[in-house]
């Protein structure tokens, strides 16, 4: 068994890691020179429906505004796709509930088929059958059944107990041999910020891979309706008074993971000039469009920030079309609010644009 001080050493060799994009360094000088190449990721929103109505949702104008699913074809041509042009992962999002699309699995089983690991984030409701995926993270939020009504709005008992079995079955097959990495996610609000401890114990019942513990982005203006300045008191109230108890959760639990990185850039100053880690995964909404990051459900009004049909365009058309082109040279890094890439950005511009790495230098 290792250390406690071994475990904290290995720690930071982890999934979130943002350095971990220097093994694409061939595809991060591409974008250096000013080129597009075929996406490391592939996030796949195949449904904008769901059926859960968490007032935190970032995504929830992307449901109202372009309430669709994928089509069968568009789907079914995703691991098409990703084979052709060496897409290395894909990752079923949303949106809304992925598998609200009844293509989902067929998909998945074919990505899988075809030797690319695939991915699932989910509420873990419909999610009964875990073997077509590689990574499959939870979002549960709660650590007890009245938190988990009170945030999700679903019937009470139901949705808790539900996710409780479904994931009680991952862990099983688990334990019986499946490679199936499991992530528990509790995503911090003024609802449940209390029960941060208890989702550690509670999670750690089946034995996940990792637990990501992280703030939510409160502060557009559809969602500060349903959290009225729950944007500042994350900032400035709940997430000061954690910090003491995410060094202790840390410590105490080896699979923990507390991050706030994607609000640097953010609550902190931008690091970088331009966004070019957009260009390292490609995100297509259910409607079809391909939008510019995972962060297009929480801008108010930036049309400009989508582009594109997949139920109607082919892969290679819309990725190295001259719309992806204009997308990003019309990204305003000012309106750009907290940010899934920001660290990938820092790490290109200050490692591969000005060099002050000195990469050369071992």
């Amino acid at each position: 068994m290792n250390s406690v001080k071994e475990i904290s050493s290995i720690r930071k060799y982890n999934r979130f890691e943002s350095f971990k994009i220097l093994k694409h360094s061939s595809k991060i000088e591409e974008i250096v020179k000013g080129n597009i190449p075929s996406p490391v990721e592939w996030v796949i929103y195949p449904s904008n429906i769901c059926g859960y109505h968490c007032g935190h949702c970032i995504m929830a104008k992307e449901q109202i505004d372009h309430r669709k699913l994928l089509s069968k074809e568009a789907m079914m041509k995703i691991p098409e796709d990703a084979k052709k042009y060496g897409i290395k992962c894909v990752i079923f999002s949303g949106g809304g509930d992925p598998l609200l699309n009844r293509w989902t699995m067929d998909s998945a089983n074919k990505l899988k088929e075809y030797g690319i690991r695939v991915g699932i984030n989910n509420q873990g409701y419909l999610l009964n059958d875990p073997t077509p995926f590689d990574f499959i993270r939870y979002s549960v939020d709660a650590a007890t059944p009245d938190v988990y009504q009170q945030i999700h709005r679903v019937p009470k008992g139901d949705g808790w107990e539900r996710i409780n079995e479904n994931i009680a079955y991952h862990a099983d097959l688990r334990s019986a041999g499946h490679d199936i990495e499991m992530g528990l996610a509790f995503l911090i609000t003024p609802l449940n910020y209390h029960e941060t401890y208890d989702f550690c114990l509670w999670a750690n019942k089946f034995n996940p891979d990792f637990i990501h513990i992280r703030p939510a982005y409160l502060d557009a203006d559809y969602l500060d309706k349903e959290y009225p300045g729950g944007g500042l008191r994350i900032k400035d109230e709940i997430i000061p008074n954690l910090r003491e108890l995410a060094k202790n959760i840390e410590k105490e639990f080896s699979n923990v993971f507390f991050r706030i990185d994607k609000f640097e850039g953010y609550w902190t100053p931008k690091l970088y000039t331009k966004c070019r880690a957009n260009s390292l995964m490609a995100v297509t909404s259910g409607d079809g469009a391909f939008l510019v990051c995972q962060d297009r459900g929480i801008m108010e009004s930036e049309n400009y920030l989508r582009w594109g049909n997949y139920n109607e365009q082919s892969f290679e058309d819309i990725w190295w079309g001259e719309d992806h082109k204009a997308v990003m040279e019309s990204i305003d890094l000012d309106k750009c609010p907290r940010c899934v890439e920001n660290s990938y950005n820092e790490i290109i511009e200050h490692g591969f644009v000005r060099d002050n790495m000195k990469l050369d230098l071992i």
